[in-house]
């Protein structure tokens, strides 16, 4: 192979002659320099965003219909069975809450005439309560307390504590009158509450539907 002018000024194209066998070379094609740069990076961030997604979607927890639903009971997560907790009523305080403490004590057999405000008759009876029932007698109606003022309430009961039964139905939405006798309508009403509250549908207030009628009510105003 030798050179020939021919080409541009300045430049000689190749001339093949015969029984060369020397390939001409062409200029290999290059990509830019920052491209060789950029690739290599933005491969390695693709193969973290994969290795990334892959783990997300082994350790997502499953998709349920109801994730997006609200509580179709109407009450607060605290307020759910096995969640409810007993509310604190103390001197001070008064409202709906305090009516039923009252009835409950007097159910007891406790010299009270239920007006609906904690005063310092009220606080006297409640540490009667306590000291009988081997508690720390410090007047106030608490989670220790209230399971020994409670008691269990069904079709053969009247008296006070059939009252704070009904007091209760009543606030919560259950409409039922409020005489201390435990009517079929009582009895119906109570049926509803537990059957719309996840409870055994008893006809029977025993503790849990207690707890959940309590905690259903407005809290008591202190003042």
């Amino acid at each position: 192979m030798s050179l020939s002018p021919g080409g541009p000024a300045g430049t000689e194209v190749p001339v093949l002659e015969p029984g060369d066998n020397t390939a001409t070379e062409c200029p290999r094609t290059r990509a830019p320099h920052h491209w060789r740069t950029v690739l290599p990076i933005a491969a390695v961030v693709l193969a973290i965003l994969l290795a990334g997604l892959g783990t997300w979607w082994a350790t997502a927890p499953p998709f349920r219909p109801d994730d997006d639903k609200g509580d179709p009971q109407g009450l607060s997560r605290d307020q759910t069975p096995g969640r409810a907790k007993w509310p604190l009523i103390r001197e001070g305080d008064r409202g709906g809450r305090v009516f039923v403490v009252q009835h409950l004590l007097a159910e007891h057999g406790y010299p009270l005439n239920p007006d609906g405000i904690f005063g310092r008759i009220t606080k006297t009876e409640v540490k009667k309560l306590q000291r009988r029932a081997a508690l720390l007698p410090d007047g106030e109606v608490g989670p220790d307390t209230w399971p020994h003022l409670i008691v269990l309430v069904d079709s053969r009961s009247k008296g006070h504590a059939v009252e704070a039964l009904q007091i209760l139905l009543h606030y919560a939405g259950h409409r039922t009158s409020i005489t201390g006798d435990f009517t079929a309508a009582t009895g119906e009403s109570l049926k509803n509450f537990q059957g719309s509250n996840e409870l055994p549908v008893t006809g029977v207030a025993d503790e849990g539907t207690w707890l959940l009628l309590v905690t259903s009510q407005r809290p008591a105003i202190h003042s």
